[in-house]
């Protein structure tokens, strides 16, 4: 059985001292395990595709430099 496991949140944790909220969330793929036919590079672009439908990929929070 394949699991799959997003998390969102984590590029906060570069605002220190605030305080992130990191959610981890875990789920089984939409079509299941590997399907007739489906090759394993095939499988594994399918699962990191629904991974980040999950938690789109996020910019590190840290912002640029400041002035005055």
């Amino acid at each position: 059985e394949i699991v799959c496991v997003s998390i969102a949140g984590s590029t906060s944790i570069a605002r220190f001292p605030e305080r992130p909220r990191i959610a981890v969330r875990f789920f089984r793929p939409a079509a299941g395990a590997r399907v007739d036919g489906e090759s394993p590079a095939e499988l594994s672009a399918r699962l990191l595709a629904e991974i980040r439908d999950e938690a789109p990929i996020v910019a590190a929070g840290r912002g640029g430099p400041k002035t005055r």
